[in-house]
């Protein structure tokens, strides 16, 4: 009799589950199966659409291919989850847009090498895009800090910068007169690059390399 009764007992239905419950329930999917319920129905787009995403790291890195195919690589904090591909340059930049334009995104880190950028740049203001809010952005390997990179900083929002390779003095003073630059609390550049200290002493943290530091300099920082 009692297996007859649990036979009958009602199970639960998904489309009938109280929101908050489906919030908990969504927290412990992987971000592919996220994005795989979103496109169910529109009850369930706004169930994940309201459900801030953390994102620890969201990369575009050159996989020296030819012809250029970089490798995205998106790594979920919360729950721990990994997505790894090779696409062609445009696949790959149209993926990252998807990425960037999901509601209650949070990006801690993202990570971009310099053959990328004039893409993003060109297709970020043919599309007039809103600034992308990022924790810390690392532009990667040897190159150059030119002015197609300092259009491209003016469309994101961040806290710490990590830049890599050369920096053009005019494009420096360019750069800090930026608002972004004002607003960093943070910057590291591992290159050796002749730059200004004035120019860091806003900052809560700094790493600089350079070639040699005056006793002027040092003080300036202290």
């Amino acid at each position: 009799m009692s297996d007859q009764v649990g036979f009958n007992k009602i199970q639960p239905i998904w489309q009938e589950t109280p929101d908050n419950v489906k919030g908990i329930i969504l927290q412990y999917l992987s971000y592919t199966d996220r994005c795989n319920l979103r496109r169910c129905s529109k009850n369930d787009k706004f169930s994940v659409d309201r459900l801030p995403i953390y994102i620890k790291e969201l990369s575009l890195k050159d996989m020296n291919e030819t012809p250029y195919r970089p490798r995205l690589f998106v790594h979920i904090r919360r729950p721990n989850h990994y997505h790894s591909s090779i696409q062609p340059l445009q696949c790959a930049v149209k993926s990252f847009f998807k990425i960037v334009g999901l509601p209650n995104v949070k990006i801690e880190l993202l990570v971009l090498d310099y053959y990328e950028i004039p893409l993003l740049h060109d297709l970020l203001h043919m599309r007039k895009w809103r600034q992308i809010a990022v924790e810390t952005v690392h532009f990667k390997k040897h190159g150059v800090f030119d002015e197609c990179v300092l259009n491209f900083i003016k469309h994101l929002s961040f806290r710490k910068c990590i830049i890599e390779g050369d920096i053009l003095p005019n494009i420096f003073n360019a750069l800090i007169g930026t608002e972004q630059w004002r607003n960093a609390q943070g910057v590291h550049i591992p290159h050796i690059n002749q730059l200004e200290v004035d120019s860091f002493l806003h900052l809560n943290s700094l790493r600089l390399r350079r070639e040699r530091l005056t006793a002027d300099d040092g003080m300036t920082l202290i």
